[in-house]
């Protein structure tokens, strides 16, 4: 039983356009989830998540304005 935020993931399955089988799980609590052809796909996905709000996001670039020219 694969849990989260100590609590139990909720599960699905549905099919695709092509058919086939898509397996979700998630986390209701945070928002964590991962969807694969397989259940260990699901579970690897779910497993590899990062919560994009807590990402690490890249140094802000600063404005540069140019020195007033000097008569």
């Amino acid at each position: 039983m694969k849990t989260c935020c100590n609590q139990e993931v909720k599960k699905s399955k549905t099919q695709g356009q092509d058919g086939q089988n898509i397996y979700t799980i998630w986390c209701e609590t945070c928002g964590r989830t991962g969807s694969g052809k397989t259940v260990q796909d699901s579970e690897a996905s779910f497993d590899a998540w990062t919560n994009p709000e807590q990402a690490e996001s890249p140094a802000p670039v600063k404005n540069k304005i140019a020195p007033a020219p000097s008569a």
